[in-house]
């Protein structure tokens, strides 16, 4: 947003408001987007919580045979 643009949308403001709500509906504003920052903040640190909380299978060794994999491991197609 240009110098021009949030100018205009101050001065559009204050004609609508006046100069008496003008402090409190900014104080609101910043008051909301403070709230909303704070939730996506607490989501974000839960997600990442969850995430390292969650068991990591190694990786397959892909020089072993398909006979040394354990059974469960072994995916086969159902055949028609």
């Amino acid at each position: 947003m240009s110098l021009p643009e949030l100018f205009f949308i101050l001065v559009l403001a204050l004609i609508l408001f006046g100069p008496e709500e003008l402090p409190k509906i900014a104080r609101t504003i910043g008051k909301t987007i403070y709230e909303i920052k704070k939730a996506t903040s607490d989501v974000q640190q839960e997600v990442r919580k969850v995430v390292m909380e969650q068991p990591t299978k190694p990786p397959i060794d892909m020089t072993t045979s398909i006979d040394n994999l354990p059974e469960q491991e072994i995916i086969t197609e159902k055949q028609n």
